[in-house]
């Protein structure tokens, strides 16, 4: 997912859904950004170290995929964590899916590439057939 700034979060709050912890603390986040009529791109998903591994990333992109299939989009992600985002329903697409944007350079040579994701298949149809 992207990383975003101070300022691009503060215009986009709307997108955003979170988890607070003793309904003060921010503990998890992530943002769903209205691409275009068909398609919407998880954004900015994040969890504080600490609470990791209780589910709470799983949460928040079950709420995403809510938040998509209300508006009748389909879901994207770019990623490096391809194992979490299969688990919850998405398959790898072709990274020419993906509406271009500039994307942050990892300086981190051991970094897992980045794969494009998909919730709902963004395949050429053949008809139903």
């Amino acid at each position: 997912c992207v990383p975003m700034s101070v300022d691009e979060i503060e215009s986009h709050l709307d997108e955003f859904d979170v988890v607070r912890h003793d309904r003060v603390t921010v503990i998890g986040a992530v943002s769903v950004r209205e691409l275009d009529e068909t398609n919407a791109e998880i954004r900015g998903l994040t969890v504080a170290r600490h609470w990791r591994g209780h589910g709470l990333g799983e949460l928040l992109v079950r709420r995403a995929i809510i938040r998509a299939l209300i508006s009748n989009r389909n879901l994207l992600c770019v990623t490096r964590q391809q194992e979490f985002f299969t688990k919850l329903g998405f398959r790898e697409v072709p990274m020419e899916l993906i509406p271009e944007k500039p994307r942050p350079k990892c300086n981190d040579p051991t970094a897992a590439p980045r794969v494009a994701m998909s919730f709902l298949d963004l395949s050429p149809t053949d008809g139903g057939h």
